[in-house]
């Protein structure tokens, strides 16, 4: 039998990029039939509002040179597809992204059985990069506590719900929930180290994963050691200064201390994979 959905609000919590402000438990609403987006339209709401404040204290030489960034994004996701070559780029359609906010959304404990269906997730904005948000070190914390290593930049929210792919609810994740002894950590830290110890490392140690992905990195990571110690991962792009001994399946030119990060840079390298590929493979014919 479905479950219907009968609270009109839960709790989340606020991760402030900036360190002197303190995390905080927020209120999220739930308007009727609305439960799967109530988190993300509570984000972009707050990502709205910062961006206003930010753009306002820009001046005009800042702001053309981020309109022109994302007019370069536009025509290089373009030529990234074939099936898009008929489009082109207007001025309309870059002044309609650039004042658009859109919310990425990071699954820290991904829902199944074993779990009981609990699934936490981590918002924050997807255009952190072309913004030059600061990295919100609290949050990029959580993530690579959990074996997550993603560079969160700007504003976070935490968020926890139960969707066995029927059914969906809302629950609360309160500030309690932060200490990594609570039970969705525990079984977050569980899966993710065994999906990063299982995911497409060849028995010479040459990751065989290239997807696409976001940029990461991990806060405060020890110093090199072992195989890979010599290499930079991600060739510095990632800020992680782990041992890097995965190699780029494809150009082998860029090693990862991890599949998650080599999976993360992949929307950096992919241009220059296939380039590097290329001559790799003209040089060995």
């Amino acid at each position: 039998m479905p479950i219907t959905e009968t609270r009109t609000s839960f709790k989340a919590v606020y991760i402030p990029a900036d360190p002197k402000v303190p995390v905080v438990e927020v209120t999220v609403p739930i308007v009727k039939d609305e439960e799967l987006s109530a988190m993300t339209d509570f984000v972009k709401k707050h990502l709205t509002i910062y961006d206003e404040k930010r753009k306002a204290s820009m001046d005009e030489v800042t702001k053309k040179a981020e309109f022109d960034a994302v007019g370069e994004q536009l025509n290089k996701m373009i030529a990234e597809r074939p099936e898009l070559s008929n489009m082109t780029v207007t001025e309309d359609m870059i002044r309609q992204v650039y004042s658009s906010n859109s919310v990425d959304n990071v699954p820290l404990l991904v829902n199944n059985k074993a779990n009981g269906f609990t699934t936490v997730i981590l918002y924050c904005d997807d255009q952190g990069i072309a913004k030059k948000l600061p990295m919100n070190e609290r949050a990029t914390g959580l993530c690579c506590a959990v074996k997550k290593p993603v560079q969160v930049l700007g504003d976070a929210f935490v968020a926890m719900a139960f969707d066995n792919d029927d059914d969906f609810l809302r629950k609360d994740f309160t500030i309690a929930e932060l200490d990594l002894a609570r039970p969705w950590a525990k079984m977050a830290l569980a899966a993710n180290a065994a999906k990063e110890a299982n995911a497409g490392v060849t028995p010479s140690g040459v990751s065989t994963v290239v997807r696409g992905g976001k940029p990461a990195a991990r806060a405060g990571a020890p110093a090199p050691t072992g195989p890979g110690a010599g290499k930079v991962c991600g060739e510095g792009h990632l800020g992680c200064s782990r041992a890097a001994p995965l190699r780029c399946g494809a150009c082998k030119s860029v090693n990862y201390c991890s599949p998650d990060h080599q999976q993360f840079d992949w929307k950096r390298h992919k241009a220059e994979c296939k380039e590097r590929a290329a001559k790799l493979a003209g040089g060995s014919a």
